[in-house]
C-alpha cells in the first residue's frame, strides 16, 4: 500500500524581516488526521512559519524570500498547489475554506463591533455562498459543534460579552466551519486557564477525530505537546533542531536545547519552597468583598460580586500563591489589594495600617509599599518613555531621587534584574517580552516596596523566560525579603514559587494552606478538579490522550 500524500508540504521556507532572516530553510510535512507541533522559545520563528503558510506573513511586515509551501489539491488527487505564488484572489478562496486558522489572543481577532453571528456569517458567504436564515442555521450548527452553550444567543452577542474560553471556542467554529482540511493553531491555550485549555484541547483532538484534518498545532508548552501531538518540530532562532515522534522527544531528546525546554518546563510535584514559621504578617485581608455595577439611583440590576468574603495573611518574605480558573475572582482581589478598586466591605490592613478607608491622599504614602507587576508588560509600559524615565518614574513621584539621580538609579535597578545598563536609554519595543517583564520588575523595585503583586506575570512567557523570571523574583525575596502574592492559572509554576497556596472558585476562598498540602492532598472537589486539568509535561502519563476527568464539572 502506497504512503498518504501529505495534505500540507513545507520545503526550504526561508521568512525575513527587511534585511534579518527569521526562519532559516524549515522543512516538514503533515498528513491528514494527524497533529504537528511546532515548539520553541518566543523568537524562534513559530509564528512566522504560520503566517507564511497562509500568506498572511506579508502584512506583518514580512516576506518569503525561498522555498515552497504545497497543499494538495482537493479536486485532483495527486496534485498540489504552490502557496507562494498565488494571486490574491486564489489565497482568499483558501484562507479560511481549505486552511483555517486560530489566533492565540481571540479578543484581538474577533471584530469588536461585529456580532459573533455577522462574523460567522461572513465566512459563510464568501466560501459556501450562504446568506439570510441559510447562514444563521449554519452558524449556529457551527456553534453547537464546538459545544457553546445558549448558541442562538450567542449568535447576537459581541465578542467582549463572552469569557476568555467561549471567544476561543467561538475562533475555533470559525475556523471549522468550512471544515478545512489543515487547523493552524497559533498558541491557542497560552492564555487560558488550566480547565478550560483542558476543554479546549479535547475539543480540538475530538474535531479532528470528526472532520479527519490534519492540525499545526504551536506553542511554547511542553505539557500541552505531550497531551496533543503525534509528531513534534522543535526550533531556535529560526532553524529546525530537532524532529521526531512525541514519545522519542520526551525520551531520549536529540538536541541540547530540547533538553534545555523539557528541563525548564515546570512539572507538578517537582517541588516546592519550604513554609516560613513565624513570618510577620505584611498584609491581611479580613473578609473582603468587591462588587462591581449596581448600587447606582437609577440601575435595576444589583451588584455583581466579584469577591466574596476573602480572608488571607501573607507573611514577611514569603510567595503566596492565587490559583483558579478565568473569572473567578483573582484579578479584582489583586486590584482591590493594590486599591485600584475600592472594596465594598471588609479590612485591609497593610503593614499594621488598615488601607481599605483611606483617602487618595493619605493613600499616596502606602502605595509604595505594594507594587503590582502586570501579566502584558508592553500594555504596561508607556511607549513614548525611555527605560530610564519608566523605571525611575515610581521613585520620582514619591519623592525618592533627585532629578540628577535617575540616571544612577536606572542603572543600580537595571543591574538588579539583569539588564544592560544602556538598556536605560531605549524604549519598550526594543526589548523582549521576558526583558519588558524584566523592566516592569525593575521598575516596582524603584520605591523598596515590601510586597509585589504578580498578576500573572509570566502566563504569556515561554517556558525558558517564564523560568528565568521566576528565578529573578526568588533571588529578589532571598536578598531583599520581599513578599509576592503571585496570581497564575499555571498551578506547576506556582508550586515552583510559593509557599503556601490560596485556591479561589466563583469569588470564594475555598482552600488555602501548605503548598505540597494543597497540590497533593487537595482536599475541595474544585482543586481535586483543577489539579486533574494540569496538562503534565510526560509522555507516560499523557499517553491515554485528554484526561475527560478534568473536564466534569463538580
Amino acid at each position: 500500500m502506497l504512503p498518504q500524500p501529505p495534505v500540507l508540504s513545507v520545503k526550504n521556507l526561508r521568512v525575513a524581516f527587511g534585511s534579518t532572516e527569521a526562519v532559516h530553510g524549515l522543512s516538514f510535512d503533515i498528513h491528514r488526521g494527524e497533529t504537528l507541533a511546532l515548539v520553541g522559545e518566543s523568537g524562534s520563528g513559530k509564528s512566522a512559519t504560520a503566517l507564511s503558510i497562509l500568506r498572511l506573513i506579508e502584512r506583518e511586515g514580512g516576506r518569503i524570500t525561498g522555498g515552497h509551501i504545497r497543499l494538495a489539491c482537493a479536486k485532483t488527487p495527486g496534485t498540489t498547489v504552490e502557496i507562494t505564488t498565488l494571486p490574491p484572489a486564489a489565497l482568499r478562496a483558501i484562507r479560511g475554506d481549505r486552511i483555517a486558522m486560530v489566533f492565540q489572543e481571540p479578543m484581538t481577532s474577533l471584530n469588536p463591533v461585529m456580532t459573533v453571528g455577522a462574523q460567522l456569517a461572513e465566512t459563510l458567504a464568501l466560501h459556501r455562498g450562504l446568506r439570510g436564515r441559510a447562514a444563521r442555521s449554519a452558524a449556529r450548527a457551527a456553534l453547537e459543534r464546538v459545544q457553546i452553550p445558549e448558541p442562538d444567543q450567542r449568535l447576537d452577542q459581541y465578542p467582549h460579552e463572552l469569557s476568555g474560553g467561549l471567544r476561543q471556542r467561538v475562533m475555533i467554529a470559525m475556523a471549522l466551519v468550512c471544515e478545512p482540511d489543515v487547523l493552524i493553531a497559533d498558541e491557542p491555550t497560552t492564555a487560558l486557564d488550566v480547565t478550560t485549555q483542558a476543554e479546549i484541547l479535547a475539543l480540538i483532538a475530538g474535531l479532528q477525530r470528526d472532520l479527519g484534518m490534519a492540525v499545526l498545532f504551536i506553542t511554547h508548552d511542553l505539557g500541552v505537546v505531550s497531551e496533543i501531538a503525534d509528531r513534534v518540530l522543535v526550533l531556535k532562532d529560526g532553524h529546525l533542531v530537532e524532529e521526531g515522534r512525541k514519545a522519542d522527544l520526551f525520551a531520549a531528546p536529540k538536541s541540547d536545547y530540547a533538553r534545555e525546554l523539557l528541563a525548564a518546563t515546570p512539572r507538578l510535584g517537582g517541588g516546592s519552597p519550604a513554609p516560613l514559621t513565624g513570618a510577620e504578617p505584611v498584609l491581611v485581608l479580613r473578609d473582603v468583598v468587591t462588587t462591581y455595577g449596581g448600587g447606582g439611583i437609577f440601575s435595576r440590576r444589583a451588584p455583581v460580586k466579584a469577591v466574596r468574603g476573602v480572608s488571607l495573611t501573607l507573611g514577611r518574605g514569603e510567595t503566596l500563591g492565587l490559583v483558579g480558573e478565568s473569572g473567578c475572582g483573582k484579578s479584582s482581589l489583586a486590584r482591590t489589594v493594590m486599591r485600584l478598586v475600592d472594596p465594598a466591605s471588609g479590612e485591609i490592613d497593610l503593614l499594621g495600617t488598615r488601607i481599605d478607608t483611606l483617602g487618595a491622599a493619605a493613600l499616596k504614602p502606602h502605595r509604595a509599599r505594594i507594587q503590582m507587576v502586570f501579566q502584558d508588560p508592553y500594555a504596561a509600559l508607556n511607549p513614548r518613555m525611555s527605560i530610564r524615565d519608566l523605571i525611575t518614574e515610581p521613585a520620582h513621584l514619591h519623592g525618592m531621587v533627585t532629578p540628577r539621580g535617575r540616571d544612577a538609579m536606572a542603572r543600580d535597578l537595571l543591574e538588579r534584574v539583569g539588564l544592560p545598563s544602556d538598556a536605560a536609554e531605549r524604549y519598550p519595543h526594543q526589548f523582549s517580552g521576558g526583558q519588558r517583564q524584566r523592566i516592569c520588575i525593575a521598575r516596582a523595585l524603584s520605591v523598596t516596596p515590601q510586597i509585589i503583586v504578580a498578576d500573572e506575570a509570566v502566563s504569556a512567557l515561554d517556558v525558558s523566560t517564564a523560568r528565568r523570571v521566576t528565578d529573578l523574583m526568588a533571588r529578589i525575596q532571598r536578598e531583599e525579603g520581599v513578599s509576592f502574592l503571585f496570581i497564575s492559572h499555571d498551578i506547576a509554576v506556582v508550586e515552583r514559587v510559593s509557599h503556601r497556596i490560596a485556591v479561589m472558585f466563583k469569588g470564594e476562598i475555598v482552600e488555602q494552606g501548605e503548598t505540597a498540602q494543597v497540590l497533593h492532598a487537595p482536599r475541595h472537589p474544585y482543586t481535586r478538579r483543577l489539579m486533574a486539568a494540569v496538562p503534565r509535561a510526560d509522555i507516560g502519563t499523557a499517553a491515554a490522550g485528554i484526561r475527560q476527568d478534568a473536564l466534569a464539572l463538580t
